[in-house]
């Protein structure tokens, strides 16, 4: 505090939010705690310190903190992969780093002489660390290059030179890299957390897999089991027959929906087995997109016994469809485990069915039917203007190309108003919205 912003916080004293996000109960205690010591600061050497700690829900928290809004927050941190470059980058890196560079703008070198006195106060032992802390400048760094001054371009290069060195340099890099994170305090660690795993005795094939793993996100189900490998599981057999039908498709422009996709899934399932336990089946719809993008919308559970049957309906309804491209619906009927065995499908393919549907994203705002010359459907300029006038006038006189009849449809009611009742057609009262648009007086463009 004596040494930010060269002495002024010390001499002016300073305000400041530290932020969390909204139900973290962990953050919210080590925010309170941190305020707390500033506050102690202040009360011992009256320098004005006045630290308020703010909640914020999580859309609003991700905003502030990439926006360079927040001027302390906190969040975690779990290691893409076990290596001390996947740390360096994101809390260091002053050029693609995700916090140092994306929510911190972090400028190195800002005060050497503070860099100095934390370098001077480390009391570094020589003899038994592996590579000594950096400084005083100048000094010759882990890979010979003599240092005169940190700035953020040699900590970029040297986060970047580090993978590529032997084991030993890289262990003299990181060194110094810790040492220069210390020093410029950008941020600061508090705690790892530590994880506890717990299951019955019959679960099999967690010790000694991926999912025994510190780095592993959660489980991987693929390994786990009921019963040991060497144990014979029983087989109890299921398949489905489904068939969908979409019965309302509707191109959704990008910030107004117009419409909604409705797809009814008639599914027949079959427990094949004569014999064997009552046994649940799960039944999802999935939608992936061209990209591999996906979406669970739906599920449900039916409880089966040997021989019988099942008729299904599974609806989804979505109002709004966010990207463009081939979208997929997959229906999918996962057998679920018993106490009387482990159930696998006798057939697999059976057990999924796929329904593809083509999604057009529509203009940048109400009113932006195309644009170029000739006018054309599509070619979006963000503009209301002539061309898309006269490409208006085709939707309205029934001229225009069947597909691209829904640009115009821009609402409906009494008074027309936006985003209303949409007949998919275009009316006189899309004309009169229409017209407010190129006017300038649509209530949502003031």
């Amino acid at each position: 505090m004596k040494l930010a912003w060269g002495g002024q916080v010390w001499s002016k004293g300073i305000t400041f939010d530290i932020v969390y996000n909204a139900g973290n109960t962990e953050r919210a205690e080590a925010c309170a705690e941190l305020s707390a010591e500033l506050d102690q600061i202040d009360s011992q050497y009256h320098v004005k310190i006045v630290c308020n700690v703010v909640a914020a829900p999580w859309a609003d928290y991700m905003a502030v903190m990439f926006d360079h809004v927040a001027p302390v927050f906190i969040v975690g941190w779990l290691a893409d992969y076990p290596d001390a470059d996947d740390w360096a980058e994101p809390f260091m890196n002053p050029t693609t780093g995700t916090y140092a560079a994306a929510s911190q703008a972090i400028t190195y070198g800002l005060n050497y002489a503070s860099l100095n006195q934390a370098w001077s106060t480390m009391n570094v032992n020589t003899t038994t660390d592996l590579y000594p802390a950096w400084g005083p400048m100048p000094f010759t760094d882990p890979l010979g290059t003599r240092v005169t001054g940190l700035n953020n371009t040699y900590v970029t290069d040297l986060i970047l030179a580090a993978p590529g060195q032997p084991d030993a340099i890289r262990v003299k890099i990181y060194n110094e890299l810790m040492d220069i994170f210390y020093a410029e305090g950008g941020a600061y660690p508090l705690d790892q957390p530590i994880g506890k795993h717990f299951e019955r005795d019959w679960i099999h094939g967690w010790i000694g897999g991926y999912s025994n793993n510190p780095v592993a996100v959660g489980d991987f189900f693929y390994q786990l089991s009921k019963l040991p490998p060497s144990v014979s599981t029983p087989i109890y057999g299921i398949n489905l027959n489904a068939v969908s039908s979409i019965t309302n498709t509707s191109y959704v422009p990008s910030k107004v929906a117009q419409g909604e996709l409705i797809i009814d899934y008639k599914v027949h399932v079959t427990y094949e087995n004569a014999t064997g336990p009552i046994i649940v089946v799960g039944l999802s719809l999935k939608r992936t997109n061209s990209t591999g993008g996906f979406l669970f919308v739906t599920e449900k559970f039916e409880t089966m016994s040997p021989g019988t049957s099942a008729n299904l309906t599974l609806v989804w309804n979505e109002t709004t469809i966010g990207t463009n491209g081939t979208w997929v619906i997959t229906f999918v009927a996962n057998p679920i485990a018993t106490a009387g065995g482990e159930v696998v499908p006798t057939n697999s393919a059976t057990l999924s069915v796929n329904s593809t549907y083509t999604v057009t994203l529509g203009n940048s705002f109400m009113g932006d039917l195309g644009g170029g010359v000739p006018p054309t459907f599509g070619k979006y300029d963000g503009l209301c203007d002539g061309k898309d006038l006269a490409l208006f006038l085709q939707c309205y006189h029934g001229t225009a190309p069947a597909a691209d009849m829904w640009l115009a449809d821009l609402g409906g009611g009494v008074p027309p108003t936006f985003g209303v009742s949409h007949p998919g057609l275009p009316t006189g009262k899309d004309l009169a919205l229409f017209l407010e648009v190129y006017h300038g007086t649509a209530p949502w463009m003031q």
